[in-house]
């Protein structure tokens, strides 16, 4: 058990959300119904804010905000001479990033070459220091997201319920 409350297998639970979230992206884009969504492009590059949100409900809907934490989405800029973005998540208990999930990080090959889930914050806080305000996941569906974010979730969340064959309980819609 952690130390706030949260299983043993909690990270593996997130780890797997996570990687079911980017498989089902996957496939949507290779059936080409996710063409119509400019962030999913170039994917992974520039896709960091529509996947990390993606990723940040599903977490929600499998009841992975549990313990005395709550998930935020980091977004970052470097003060480099393009000053490039990038967004991920963090599992925060007060002012301590103690988990984080970064779907999008292969984009940056220099930094790591595939998505990264574990302890403290993402590796690429060490390129990304400029930080916006912090948005909680469980009010990012209105005050954050685009629209095309939006629809990313809901066609990602179709795809889940019907590989589940049972809707998801999710009170964050």
């Amino acid at each position: 058990m952690w130390a706030d409350g949260r299983p043993e297998d909690w990270g593996k639970q997130v780890r797997q959300a996570m990687l079911d979230t980017l498989d089902l992206i996957e496939q949507l884009r290779a059936e080409h119904r996710l063409d119509d969504l400019p962030q999913y492009k170039n994917y992974p590059a520039g896709s960091c804010g529509i996947t990390s949100y993606t990723v940040g409900m599903v977490l929600l809907d499998r009841g992975l905000n549990d313990g005395d934490g709550q998930w935020f989405l980091v977004d970052t800029n470097d003060s480099g001479p393009e000053t490039a973005t990038h967004t991920w998540l963090e599992y925060r208990i007060g002012t301590e990033a103690v988990y984080s999930v970064d779907p999008s990080i292969g984009q940056f090959p220099g930094i790591r070459k595939t998505p990264w889930v574990g302890r403290g914050t993402s590796p690429a806080a060490k390129r990304f220091t400029g930080r916006w305000p912090l948005q909680p996941v469980k009010t990012a569906d209105q005050e954050w997201a685009k629209p095309s974010y939006l629809e990313s979730l809901q066609r990602v969340r179709e795809r889940l319920e019907q590989s589940t064959r049972q809707p998801l309980v999710s009170g964050h819609e």
